[in-house]
């Protein structure tokens, strides 16, 4: 997942949602705050259920005000013991 968010924001929040609609979040990861550059972050979602799984990603600024990117469906089959990864 590689949402175009402006890279200023301090938080970003990993989340998920079996239904598209509830979304939790599973995890966080720091911004790198602002640059000039393309920056990937990464995250693996060891608790991710199989089947259908709606992943977005919640962009927190340094004043509290967020951002939401476009929600994207993975489909995970078989055994996930390793998780899913997200970029």
């Amino acid at each position: 997942m590689c949402p175009a968010f402006p890279s200023a924001g301090r938080l970003r929040n990993l989340q998920r949602s079996q239904d598209g609609q509830s979304f939790e979040t599973v995890g966080t990861v720091k911004g790198n705050g602002n640059s000039n550059s393309i920056l990937k972050y990464n995250f693996l979602d060891k608790t991710a259920a199989n089947g259908l799984n709606y992943y977005r990603l919640r962009q927190v600024d340094f004043d509290g005000a967020f951002e939401l990117s476009k929600v994207i469906a993975v489909s995970a089959k078989g055994k996930l013991h390793e998780g899913i990864t997200v970029y």
